[in-house]
């Protein structure tokens, strides 16, 4: 049994916060680069910062800012 302690943000809600699509996300939790993160049945989730709600994620290619609209 699987029991979490925290806040945590699904794939699409850390991909909106980001500026990133979906599949990359996926593809950066597969690969190790975001620290904490847990697949439960299909859906990656990710721990965030509880005062920020900030994920680390661990790759040169991240946004500082969020994509314009």
């Amino acid at each position: 049994m699987l029991t979490l302690q925290g806040n945590y943000l699904t794939t699409k809600e850390l991909a909106k916060q980001k500026g990133f699509d979906d599949a990359y996300i996926r593809m950066l939790a597969i690969k190790g680069k975001i620290p904490g993160a847990v697949k439960v049945g299909r859906e990656w989730i990710f721990p965030c910062h509880p005062d920020t709600g900030e994920v680390q994620i661990n790759t040169k290619y991240t946004r500082t800012k969020p994509k314009s609209a």
